[in-house]
């Protein structure tokens, strides 16, 4: 059954992404060094490399896959939350994001954002700092390859 938490926005942070930057890694590092703890982004831009996945229920694995070449971001959403333990402490900081991006041909193709993408020439994020925690459970990651977010 759906669960759902009412929260508010604390803050917003605005990310200017340089050619080379890869969006994963670069939100990750912001969301620690500025100690956000739950929150969700979206990030538009250009690239010239992605990494994505797809997860498959039947093998409980994600199946990587990597082009190169020029692409538009014609979405990018996710959020950051805290993978916490079975006592319920903070592991590390985890972000997930999806994707849609299209080449020359304008057919959109997509979806779970890998690191090692490469922005080119050039992109954004802003990233919505909620005010409530939120987190995933490690436990089950490391069983099933993911977790659903917890409050």
């Amino acid at each position: 059954m759906a669960d759902y938490l009412s929260t508010e926005i604390k803050r917003v942070v605005v990310v200017r992404l340089d050619e080379g930057d890869d969006i994963i890694p670069i939100v990750k590092r912001i969301a620690v060094e500025q100690g956000i703890k739950s929150a969700f982004f979206y990030a538009l831009g250009a690239m010239s490399k992605v990494v994505y996945s797809v997860y498959s229920l039947e093998k409980s694995a994600y199946a990587n896959m990597e082009e190169i070449g020029f692409f538009e971001i014609t979405s990018c959403i996710g959020d950051i939350v805290q993978i916490v333990d079975d006592e319920g402490r903070q592991v590390d900081t985890f972000i997930h994001a999806h994707m849609t991006f299209s080449g020359k041909d304008g057919v959109c193709r997509g979806g779970h954002l890998q690191p090692g993408l490469s922005i080119k020439p050039m992109g954004e994020a802003i990233i919505f700092e909620l005010d409530k925690p939120i987190h995933r459970l490690q436990s089950e990651i490391e069983k099933r390859g993911y977790s659903p977010i917890r409050f």
